[in-house]
């Protein structure tokens, strides 16, 4: 009786776990699939990538997950987001960095980027983590 009732709660903490794994990541690619063709080349914007390896959009005009970035000031910005603004990281070909583009969308309907982050380098230049991890 002791060993089922160990092996249920082992089972349990295995779900718990795995759901706070999968639950923001699934948030996540299901966003990135709605709105991919908006911003699939818009990290042309700050004319620091030549080409990516894949991005992810993190927030549309409030839906979304909070992204835990460990620095203060992009995760201020990230929790301050409006209706009107969306999020998408951006990872470089081979993983050498990722950013964070924060995008404002205009009168007209279309983006302008607003600001963006570098989140992490292989360079040593920006060395922030997030939470669901990329890279």
């Amino acid at each position: 009786m002791k060993r089922k009732t160990v092996f249920i709660v082992i089972v349990l903490i295995a779900l718990l776990v795995g759901a706070f794994i999968a639950v923001p990541r699934i948030q996540v690619n299901a966003l990135t699939s709605q709105h991919a063709a908006e911003f699939e080349d818009r990290y042309k914007d700050i004319g620091y990538y030549e080409d990516i390896e894949y991005f992810k959009v993190i927030k549309y005009k409030g839906e979304g997950i909070d992204l835990y970035v460990s620095s203060p000031g992009m995760r201020e910005k990230l929790q301050a987001m409006g209706d009107d603004e969306a999020a998408v990281l951006y990872v470089d070909r081979n993983s050498a960095s990722a950013s964070i583009l924060i995008f404002k969308e205009n009168p007209s309907g279309d983006w302008e980027m607003d600001t963006w982050f570098t989140v992490w380098s292989k360079s040593g230049s920006a060395d922030d983590f997030t939470w669901p991890m990329y890279r």
